[in-house]
Parts: structure tokens; C-alpha cells; sequence
């Protein structure tokens, strides 16, 4: 069987990045594939102490420096002991270079999913494999995002070059296809995340709390620039609940959320999973949110505001009929009953089930 390097977000601190690495590493393993996930973590790659510093008030910058500073390391503690426990890694890599020798032992390289092919990864190549690699190494994309087509023009020589010289290529959304077909002309698959290629089970606890809440994990900006209002409603709609919110200590120490009665900092990508099979409901602006939430049938209201997740969320809302369940504006949040919400999850897995297929045909075919 080939041996396939997995090139990914996957050193980020960000839950859907760590686990839909996770989920394609463990989807391969499971086909009898010899799996390693490259381990590049970029030079630039740096997480800031100074979140909500302000030279204005040095004594409320201090506390909030401290304050990130026991956040930070919590949490960076968690996504490290879940990358070494259940990541199968190269050896660290920060260099083109060291890149470029650690590509060489495999016979496959795959690039995806996520926003790897965003407009900041275009003038880098990395993600786009415009590296020195041996001959006859297969260069894959799975499910991969731009999250916007905005290419500007320096950049579009080289970056049709490398995507002609991919063995395959698949996209995870009509955007990224668009992307890919403004620069080459060429249709290409649109496939399903990986973390619709695994189960999850092994890392799911049943009663994992005891008591019903509901669970908000926002990683952008409020919905209409008000999530208080926003929460008021949803407690209104679906009962006075208490509200956890989830908040990634690592990356983002200042986010507002006086609305919540508990405030994880430290959830790992394990805890996070089990917070949201738990919960009564998730609010989130989060693609990969959305996504176990429909697997776990946890109920959601998934919103967007910015532009750069908005393509995300208009593709799975297009494609699943999700009117009811994801929104850009604080009218749109309305009451699903059980019943609702289990028959449009039904409509949802009909649909997967096809595109599951196609998914897996596609990655197997490839690395055959």
C-alpha cells in the first residue's frame, strides 16, 4: 500500500483543524494505508500574550496579559497532549528545506481540508505543493477551501502552475471549485470534509454532563453585532438553560461572554466533542461546529457575519435546504421541535450517504 503524508492546519489551535486532520488520518488507517501527517508548523506561526492590551489602561493590559497567559497554557496543553496522543506525526518541521526531504519518503501526498488555500497561503505555495519534490510522489488535494475566489493577479501564473501538476484534485465547496476553475479551466469534484469520513465514537463519552445547557462556541464576530440579543432569544425560544461557552484559550483571551453562566478556556478537541454531543443546542460561527452538531443530531443555530466564513455556510445551507438552521441575522433565529430537526437530518444523511460514496471513491481511487 502507498505511504501517504497528510499536509494540513493541523498545528493550529482550532478544533475543526486538529480534527478533521485526525479524522482523515484515522479514515486512511482504516483502508490499510501507511498514514503520517507532516508535521510543518510555519516559522511565522505565533500566538500574542498582548490580546486586549491597550496602552491606555497599563494596570487592566497587565491583569489581561496575565490572564491570557494561564489561558494560553492550559489550553495549548490540551491541543498538544490530543496531537501527540492520537496524531501520528513526522518529525517537527519548520523549514522549505526540511520540507522538502521529509515529502520525499512518501508515495502520496495529500493537502487538505480546510482553508488551506485561502488568499494569505497563495504567495507561500506550501499548501499548493510549488515545492522541490522527487518525481512520481502523487500530489492530492482533499477537500481543500479558498473561502473566498479572490486571486490577485501576481499570484495566478504560479499558482495554475501547481495546480496543473496535481495528480488529483477535489474541493470541499462550489467557491474553492470555482477557485480551481478560473485558474485551470478544469472542473473538479466537490467531496465532504474528512470529519464526515469518521465516526468520532472512540472519543465520545455518554453523560459526559449531567445537566442540560446550552453551548455556545463563537470564534468570529457576533450575529448583527450582538450576540446578548441573540442569546435572550434562543433562552426565550428553547427554555432558560444555562449557556456554556467554549472559548479557545490559546487564540482568543478577550472575547466577550458576559452572557454565559460557565466559560470553558481549556476544552481539548476531545472535550469539545462531548460538550456538543451533550448539549441541548449549539450556537456557533463555526463550519466544523455546525458539522458535529448534525452528526451528534445536537440541535444548532450556525450564523454567519464575515465574508471569509460566509461561503461556508451559504454552500451547506444551499445544499442541505438549511434555512431553518443556519442565519446571518437575528430575525432568522426561530424554534425547531425534535421532529423538525430529526426529518431535515434525515434529508441531510440522504444526501451524505451519496456523497460519502463519491468521497471515498475519489481518495481511493487516487492513491491507488
Amino acid at each position: 500500500m502507498p505511504k501517504v503524508g497528510i499536509l494540513t492546519f493541523h498545528y493550529g489551535y482550532n478544533y475543526g483543524g486538529v480534527l478533521q486532520a485526525y479524522a482523515l488520518q484515522q479514515f486512511l488507517l482504516s483502508k490499510g494505508f501507511e498514514v503520517e501527517i507532516i508535521n510543518y508548523i510555519p516559522q511565522t506561526y505565533k500566538i500574542s500574550l498582548l490580546y486586549g492590551a491597550s496602552k491606555r489602561n497599563i494596570l487592566a493590559s497587565l491583569l489581561k496579559i496575565i490572564a491570557n497567559l494561564l489561558n494560553q497554557r492550559k489550553s495549548k496543553e490540551k491541543f498538544d497532549q490530543f496531537r501527540n496522543e492520537n496524531l501520528h506525526l513526522t518529525r517537527q518541521i519548520v523549514t522549505i528545506s526540511d520540507l522538502q526531504i521529509v515529502s520525499g519518503n512518501f508515495d502520496a501526498i495529500i493537502v487538505g481540508s480546510d482553508q488551506i488555500w485561502n488568499p494569505w497561503q497563495h504567495d507561500k505555495k506550501v499548501y499548493f505543493l510549488d515545492y522541490d519534490l522527487p518525481k512520481g510522489i502523487k500530489k492530492i488535494s482533499y477537500a481543500p477551501c479558498c473561502a473566498i475566489n479572490n486571486i490577485v493577479e501576481k499570484n495566478k501564473k504560479s499558482l495554475r502552475k501547481s495546480l496543473l501538476d496535481f495528480t488529483d484534485i477535489s474541493v470541499r465547496n462550489t467557491v474553492t471549485q470555482d477557485f480551481v476553475y478560473t485558474l485551470i479551466h478544469k472542473s473538479c469534484k466537490i467531496v465532504l470534509d474528512p470529519t464526515y469520513l469518521w465516526s468520532f465514537n472512540e472519543l465520545i463519552e455518554q453523560d459526559y454532563i449531567k445537566e442540560k445547557y446550552i453551548l455556545t462556541y463563537i470564534i468570529g464576530k457576533d450575529l448583527n453585532n450582538d450576540n446578548n440579543a441573540a442569546i435572550k432569544k434562543i433562552k426565550n425560544l428553547y427554555g432558560n438553560l444555562p449557556i456554556y461557552a467554549i472559548i479557545i484559550g490559546a487564540v482568543a483571551g478577550v472575547i466577550s461572554v458576559k452572557w454565559a453562566d460557565k466559560v470553558v478556556y481549556d476544552a481539548s478537541p476531545k472535550d469539545w466533542l462531548n460538550y456538543i454531543n451533550n448539549a441541548e443546542l449549539l450556537f456557533t460561527d463555526s463550519f466544523h461546529g455546525v458539522v458535529f452538531a448534525m452528526k451528534f443530531r445536537t440541535k444548532f443555530i450556525g450564523y454567519y457575519s464575515e465574508e471569509l466564513r460566509a461561503s461556508r455556510f451559504i454552500d451547506m445551507k444551499e445544499r442541505y435546504q438549511l434555512d431553518d438552521f443556519i442565519v446571518n441575522s437575528l430575525g432568522q433565529i426561530k424554534y425547531s421541535d425534535d421532529n423538525q430537526y430529526l426529518n431535515k437530518m434525515y434529508t441531510v444523511d440522504q444526501l451524505n450517504n451519496l456523497l460519502l460514496e463519491e468521497s471515498i471513491n475519489f481518495l481511493t481511487s487516487s492513491l491507488h
